[in-house]
């Protein structure tokens, strides 16, 4: 998924700064956990959560596949699943 132009302009963020997200995501029914993987040259306050939790949102079927990228297209936050709580959550690796 990729943060719209528009959006990045909106919040005064230079291409540079917020470039394009990518996310993974996978699911383990026996542990019941869901694994994501972020990825991205920069993420604004709870970006990450604000994407895990719809992802789990939506792995749940509280929200259908095709309601991210309307989300995404339709550049509102309030559009989006549950921001996620930082219990359980994980920075894995730094790349520079």
């Amino acid at each position: 998924m990729t943060l719209h132009a528009a959006s990045r302009e909106a919040l005064g963020l230079a291409e540079e700064r917020l470039g394009e997200v990518l996310a993974d995501a996978g699911a383990d029914a026996a542990a019941r956990f869901f694994r994501f993987e972020i990825s991205g040259s920069g993420f604004l306050r709870h970006m990450v959560r604000t994407i895990a939790g719809t992802l789990a949102d939506i792995g749940r079927g509280n929200m259908a596949v095709d309601d991210m990228r309307a989300i995404i297209e339709s550049k509102d936050r309030s559009r989006t699943g549950q921001t996620a709580p930082a219990q359980g959550l994980m920075l894995w690796k730094v790349h520079y």
